[in-house]
């Protein structure tokens, strides 16, 4: 019932977050001038700039969020990181604190806990624990609107996907890999959480809620990373 309180806590904040970001007419200056986390040598002070985007499946737009994911420090096989927003976003009034956390860190993965992963704007409501940069991919998918399937049969379950090509809201990606969720199956919601990235870096955390909790179905919300 907790986890259940917290996903309805945060879909029904989604809207409010969405209405303060079209209203907002700010942008934030970005720094065109850090690198990028590059997680086959990652080092500190890289980092990665994320937009969001909320909407529906056909027709969703940026909120004028900027989400800065930061490598703080790297001792032995372990990554501190800083998840921040800009403060121009509109999410900014909902976490004005840094977020800092530790992963454990391996050329081939890295690994997070439940904490992160509840906490972390990223990472949230991701399953697994291990993100397997160099495993090869066990299906290929192919994107229709704002879902992701295997042939015709939607994505779901522990399997690594490949994927040609990408697209969230402006962005898009080429050959990237995919991981999702587990179903969740005590719940009265069902989610596809898809997360694309490489063997280098992390390009989108990307959520559908498919039932009929809103006027329309399924609502999209999506981190997308952008160059610095």
């Amino acid at each position: 019932m907790k986890n259940l309180n917290t996903i309805l806590f945060k879909a029904i904040a989604l809207f409010i977050i969405l209405a303060s970001g079209i209203l907002s007419c700010k942008k934030d200056t970005l720094s065109p001038d850090l690198k990028q986390i590059n997680f086959q040598a990652p080092a500190a002070n890289q980092e990665n700039t994320y937009i969001r985007y909320f909407g529906f499946c056909d027709f969703f737009n940026p909120t004028h969020d900027t989400l800065l994911l930061k490598v703080v420090n790297i001792r032995n096989n372990v990554l501190q990181l800083r998840e921040t927003f800009t403060p121009h976003s509109p999410m900014y009034a909902y976490h004005p604190d840094p977020l800092s956390y530790e992963v454990i860190w391996n050329g081939d993965y890295i690994i997070t806990t439940p904490n992160v992963r509840a906490e972390s704007n990223l990472f949230f409501f991701f399953a697994a624990d291990t993100l397997w940069f160099k495993k090869p991919s066990a299906l290929t998918l192919n994107q229709d609107q704002c879902r992701l399937y295997e042939g015709t049969t939607p994505f779901e379950g522990s399997a690594i996907g490949s994927i040609l090509l990408f697209k969230a809201g402006a962005e898009e990606f080429l050959q990237k890999k995919v991981i999702t969720q587990l179903p969740v199956s005590d719940t009265i919601l069902i989610w596809d959480q898809y997360l694309v990235y490489d063997r280098n870096n992390i390009y989108s955390s990307y959520q559908n809620i498919k039932q009929n909790i809103y006027i329309q179905s399924p609502t999209v919300s999506a981190f997308t990373l952008i160059s610095n």
